[in-house]
């Protein structure tokens, strides 16, 4: 969570935020592996699927920063 707050929330540079949530997802991806193998090679092996899971992500992440009413 702390690499979230500093490397995508709190860094001013777009294009750093965009480069530091994918490699935070892939590290997510990666740990859960074991647990969700299809995902997994989904992720590692097509392309489209994770740009298409990773704007999904980042949609998800904006919608709830940009909606504090939790």
């Amino acid at each position: 969570m702390t690499a979230y707050q500093t490397q995508v929330v709190n860094n001013p540079d777009t294009q750093n935020r965009r480069l530091a949530i994918s490699k935070l997802i892939k590290q997510a991806i990666n740990q859960e592996r074991r647990n969700e193998l299809t995902l997994y090679r989904n992720y590692a092996s097509d392309t489209d699927f994770q740009r298409a899971l990773e704007t999904s992500i980042i949609r998800i992440l904006e919608a709830d920063r940009n909606n504090p009413a939790k």
